[in-house]
């Protein structure tokens, strides 16, 4: 089934050519998305917290009413990931080898007790991802530990690809609302706007 004509058309309209040489570019992409995920949304907060103090301002100088904040638009509004499919034999197969690498009892006894926070750490997150099919974090995990993946479903490849197509239009949506493009420019057109929206 790996190279049938129905595999290479949903191959093609993912643009996943070479599956195995592709997982650790793909990997790469979802983990610098997600750093700047996390850092645009916190911006992003900062943004909404000025600019609702200067929108108060500009009000007042202007004598105009204030306007309710609920429509200023911020990362709250956008709901968290939610993988479409249910975690395959595959992954279930990696959480496993990592289970028995990092669960607390199978730890040795006389292991460094940094190196024993971190590995528990691991097997605490990978049990949360697997409960919640979050396929990206068992691959980085098994990455740390050294675990070999060999190939990945189809499925497993879409969870990922719409992991990424998701962080992509948060952060387009974040940097899309009138306190992100006020946060940047520091223009007063911005405060305007959002008063005649």
């Amino acid at each position: 089934m790996g190279n049938t004509p129905t595999m290479r058309r949903l191959r093609k309209k993912l643009k996943i050519k070479n599956k195995k040489n592709k997982l650790p570019n793909l990997l790469a992409k979802l983990h610098n998305l997600k750093e700047e995920s996390s850092s645009v949304k916190d911006l992003a907060i900062d943004y909404e917290m000025e600019f609702r103090v200067a929108v108060y301002d500009y009000c007042l100088e202007n004598r105009i009413s204030p306007k309710g904040f609920s429509s200023v638009g911020s990362s709250n509004d956008n709901p968290d990931f939610k993988p479409s499919t249910e975690v395959s034999q595959n992954i279930k197969n990696i959480y496993r080898k990592i289970a028995s690498m990092t669960h607390p009892d199978k730890l040795p006894g006389g292991i460094d007790e940094s190196l024993k926070k971190s590995l528990v750490s691991n097997f605490m997150k990978a049990t949360e991802s697997i409960k919640n099919g979050f396929i990206y974090d068992i691959l980085k995990i098994a990455e740390k530990l050294d675990i070999t993946v060999d190939e990945l479903e189809l499925a497993e490849l879409t969870s990922l690809h719409e992991e990424i197509a998701f962080l992509e239009k948060e952060i387009a949506y974040n940097k899309n609302t009138y306190s992100w493009k006020w946060g940047v420019t520091r223009d007063a057109i911005w405060i305007k706007k959002y008063l005649n929206s």
